[in-house]
């Protein structure tokens, strides 16, 4: 997977990753797929994502770096009990902080 950032004319931003992309590799895993991104209120973008059973945020700046001011290198776990059934989604409050939202399957 990778992030593919455009200017507001449509072409690719240069400026951003390599030439415009940045391939996520979280964990070298490959089974890792991300599920939902915000972006905060400085314009760093958080994801959120999955290997194996395992889910974890991680924040890129804006520049398509790996924030490793966040959190641990820049990625943190979600430490969640029963994970296998539940899907979650990022919201972000209005200080920025990352709220985790849980859907429960029935």
């Amino acid at each position: 997977m990778a992030i593919i950032r455009y200017e507001y004319n449509g072409d690719l931003d240069t400026t951003f990753g390599d030439s415009g992309i940045v391939k996520l590799s979280a964990f070298n895993y490959s089974q890792t797929f991300y599920y939902d991104a915000e972006f905060q209120a400085d314009q760093k973008l958080v994801l959120g994502g999955q290997y194996s059973t395992n889910r974890f945020f991680l924040r890129f700046n804006t520049d398509g770096s790996l924030d490793t001011t966040f959190a641990n290198e820049g990625i943190t776990p979600i430490l969640e009990e029963d994970y296998y059934r539940d899907y979650y989604f990022l919201e972000l409050t209005s200080d920025d902080s990352i709220m985790l939202l849980r859907r429960f399957q029935e």
